[in-house]
């Protein structure tokens, strides 16, 4: 489709942490997309069937439906077609990407969830596409030289179910994907340290981060309902020895102050996202996740 518009007994402990760096009215409803992939071979970036993951539109839609259900605006649902990087580029990218239009696309709902494989390119977030732009296959969200940078135009909220998009080893530079210097900047990113897991079993998790988040704290919706463990051995079911897998959700603000930044962690939800504002600076970034989390793909656990 393409229409546009704590500490728990189990043993995990979620933490936020804090880094320097030099029934609604119509009002506040939300604009909101859907941008998802789940048949790469269909398009040109990638020809492994066994890349394809047919499950994971459907999960991002659970997240969709659920925000239209309760009073925002769905605008547009963009699952596989002619998904190119010139949808999530911005014009001004320090990549220097030419022809980039992320203000028709990703940058011009109020908040957006992206549904696509992700990888570590170096500093940053890499998402691999499905139909070959200019020669380039692949976004970067974050790092020295992002080719996304949001928030500039409309969006305030990006949800990242993608693997790997958002370790600990570049929460120092996913500021450089939600401020352009304009002014407008991106309110919150949620992302994954690591690996994540695609299943339809899964769609209720996305439809909850959606119901919790109306109200309550978005960060602390994406992280609850977000984190998983995996094989656990038959004597650890709650990793108190280690020997799970996890699936590691990650929140992260920016603000010109330390109080500002955990501020918006903490208490921005769909619901008053639009009354609170752009951050007014990226000096400090905010996050939100299990401490000590340990997923696939990454040889460490999060903020080991």
């Amino acid at each position: 489709m393409n229409s546009r518009k704590a500490w728990f007994k189990q043993g995990a402990k979620m933490l936020v942490g804090l880094a320097a760096l030099a029934a609604m009215s119509s009002a506040m409803a939300l604009r909101v997309d859907m941008y998802a992939i789940g048949d790469w071979t269909g398009g040109d970036c990638d020809s492994n069937p066994a890349d394809n993951r047919p499950a994971w539109p459907g999960m991002a839609q659970a997240w969709y439906n659920q925000m239209g259900a309760m009073g925002h605006t769905n605008t547009g649902n963009f699952t596989n077609g002619n998904t190119n990087l010139s949808r999530f580029c911005d014009p001004a990218n320090p990549a220097g990407v030419t022809g980039c239009i992320d203000y028709v696309y990703v940058d011009w709902p109020d908040a957006a969830i992206n549904a696509f494989h992700g990888f570590n390119d170096g500093d940053a977030w890499g998402g691999l596409m499905r139909i070959d732009w200019h020669g380039d296959c692949n976004t970067r969200f974050g790092g020295t030289t992002p080719k996304a940078i949001l928030g500039d135009n409309s969006l305030k909220i990006l949800h990242a179910s993608s693997c790997r998009s958002a370790e600990d080893t570049y929460l120092g530079n996913l500021w450089r994907s939600m401020d352009k210097g304009t002014g407008k900047r991106l309110h919150m990113f949620t992302g994954f340290h690591g690996c994540m897991w695609i299943s339809s079993g899964y769609n209720n998790d996305y439809k909850q981060t959606a119901i919790d988040g109306q109200w309550g704290g978005i960060a602390n919706s994406w992280v609850k309902n977000h984190y998983k463990r995996f094989g656990c051995a038959w004597y650890d079911p709650f990793n108190i020895f280690g020997t799970c897998t996890e699936q590691c959700p990650v929140a992260y603000t920016i603000g010109s102050t330390s109080s500002a930044a955990l501020t918006r962690l903490y208490w921005e939800s769909y619901a008053t996202a639009l009354a609170w504002g752009s951050p007014a600076g990226h000096n400090w970034y905010a996050w939100m996740g299990y401490v000590g989390c340990k997923p696939a793909c990454v040889g460490h656990a999060f903020m080991k």
